[in-house]
């Protein structure tokens, strides 16, 4: 999100920069991001200023990356003026970068020093606050949205580094897009199965793509539909997030999927749809390499479930 929606979300939120570089400005920000730093401070003079603004208890402000995108949110929980002399040790641990007060004032000395001088006596805006939203988890995720397409096709003809079949746990053949799969490639395709020894549902393995446009395929076994009550959920996810993670073993960038288990297997398109869209969102945020997803919807009803799923993840 930038920084104008931000504001319009925000409002009254002002912005500012942790620490005078890039390289201390993020290390801040990974503090807090970990849950290390909720304090901060900052010398009264540049405030009284107007170089930075004040912070205000309740308003929730932008934290900045040092090149001006924006990284936090955070809500300003107390704020209190103080001498850098009295400054509690309670205090320098909850900003989070050193292991005690002496720690604390030999970094921050030396800190003021470099911007605008140090007097032991100088008076400090102290300020603690929460963290409301990481901005970082926002941009992860539209970037892994951006990764997913969803089109009516043959998911036989399409051309890429692998397509995904909905096998059977004995992985040699069956009826739908399994069947559609192996008669596409060949006979080479059962013969390299059989060596496979079958899968676990919500397990995938991996084989060439013999005659079909895709290099590999990857065979991964749906759950059968039962009601939703005996883990068929995270079984579901479990197909799309293992598959991905075979296809970066071996190098794959394109990757397309049918609708597993709504065929014979009988889990209702709309749920495994949402289902899908959740677990190749959340997978993509550790494999960069995967450029692109395809979901290939044998009809328009089908793939009408996948663009509804898509857009209420992207809203």
């Amino acid at each position: 999100m930038d920084l104008e929606h931000l504001k319009q979300k925000y409002p009254g939120a002002k912005t500012f920069s942790f620490g005078d570089g890039e390289e201390l400005s993020s290390d801040l920000i990974g503090l807090v991001r970990a849950g290390k730093k909720t304090a901060t401070c900052g010398a009264l003079r540049d405030f009284e200023s107007g170089e930075e603004a004040m912070p205000v208890t309740g308003r929730r402000d932008i934290a900045l990356n040092w090149n001006g995108t924006p990284a936090l949110v955070l809500e300003t929980l107390d704020v209190s003026t103080t001498r850098f002399c009295d400054v509690t040790e309670d205090f320098a641990l909850a900003e989070g970068e050193n292991e005690d007060l002496k720690g604390w004032r030999a970094d921050h000395q030396a800190f003021f020093e470099r911007n605008g001088g140090f007097e032991p006596t100088m008076w400090l805006v102290c300020e603690r606050f929460r963290l409301i939203e990481d901005l970082q988890d926002a941009q992860c995720e539209r970037q892994a949205m951006s990764r997913i397409t969803s089109l009516v096709g043959d998911i036989t003809k399409i051309e890429a580094d692998a397509i995904v079949n909905a096998a059977n746990s004995s992985l040699l053949g069956g009826g739908g897009v399994d069947g559609a799969i192996h008669r596409a490639a060949g006979q080479e395709l059962v013969q390299e199965c059989r060596l496979l020894h079958g899968c676990k549902t919500g397990q995938a393995k991996i084989t060439s793509g013999y005659r079909l446009p895709a290099r590999h395929v990857i065979h991964t076994v749906g759950p059968v539909w039962r009601g939703g009550e005996e883990g068929e959920p995270d079984l579901l996810a479990s197909c799309y997030e293992t598959s991905l993670r075979l296809a970066a073993e071996y190098s794959c960038k394109t990757v397309a999927f049918p609708a597993i288990s709504t065929g014979i297997y009988g889990y209702p398109a709309d749920l495994a749809a949402g289902t899908a869209i959740k677990a190749i969102r959340s997978a993509l945020g550790d494999l960069p390499g995967i450029e692109s997803v395809m979901l290939v919807a044998f009809d328009e009803q089908a793939h009408a479930h996948l663009v509804k799923a898509l857009k209420r993840k992207e809203d």
